[in-house]
């Protein structure tokens, strides 16, 4: 079992959040290309440093996983600030290095456990029907996405 940290491919790591994690847990793995399903399913726990595919991915298959993010750069829109102060009583989301520390050394031998726990499956819920929604046909989803946006020549998805 193993707890990564991935950051984001192709990026360099701007805030120093790497070494900071490294030193504070030294046996926690950095992962940037491994396939992210393949490293989730394998792992104990996966930390994101931003609201990434491979956070709701690891939600999705149930593997936990939490975010750490940087009040300074990330912004949270004002209509989904609750779901977050939700999602930090929780312990999905840590806004500086102490608070993941403290979540990682209280609960690394039973991270399966706190997982499955009732308020941390209605706030997975909640992430999940906000931001995982199953599509029948995702490519022409994504179609219509890019036909509404302004710079677009077309109005509709073609049949």
């Amino acid at each position: 079992e193993r707890i990564v940290f991935r950051t984001r491919s192709g990026h360099h790591d701007e805030y120093g959040i790497s070494k900071r994690l490294h030193k504070s847990f030294p046996k926690i793995k950095s992962d940037k290309y491994t396939n992210s399903i393949e490293l989730i399913k394998k792992s104990k726990l996966v930390i994101a440093i931003y609201i990434s595919t491979t956070f709701i991915e690891s939600l999705y298959e149930n593997t936990p996983a939490v975010l750490y993010l940087n009040k300074d750069r990330d912004i949270i829109n004002e209509d989904i600030r609750s779901l977050f102060i939700e999602m930090e009583l929780v312990g999905l989301v840590h806004w500086d290095i102490v608070s993941l520390d403290k979540f990682i050394s209280l609960n690394k031998d039973m991270f399966q456990e706190c997982w499955t726990s009732d308020k941390l499956e209605c706030v997975k819920k909640k992430i999940l029907g906000l931001l995982a929604i199953p599509s029948a046909d995702p490519f022409r989803d994504i179609l219509g996405l890019v036909y509404q946006h302004p710079l677009s020549n077309r109005s509709e998805v073609p049949g």
